[in-house]
């Protein structure tokens, strides 16, 4: 999941944080499940698809190595 503090809308600048480094920034291509506005809990198979609103593409951009080296977490 992501905050919905870390979403910018298209075209929009991303802002890279200061505690990264440019160069170690990565981006992959996200297929991007919209789920709600009701709660989803304990979802079958069979009810799952009734809590979804769509489905978009996202860029998912990271800084791997302060991720994982840098006690940046997931």
């Amino acid at each position: 999941g992501k905050a919905a503090t870390s979403v910018v809308g298209p075209g929009a600048p991303i802002v890279i944080p200061t505690a990264c480094d440019p160069k170690e920034v990565d981006y992959e291509t996200e297929l991007v499940v919209v789920i709600g506005p009701r709660p989803c809990v304990n979802a079958t198979r069979e009810t799952a698809m009734a809590h979804v609103l769509g489905f978009a593409a996202g860029n998912d951009v990271s800084a791997r190595k302060w991720q994982g080296k840098r006690g940046g977490g997931q």
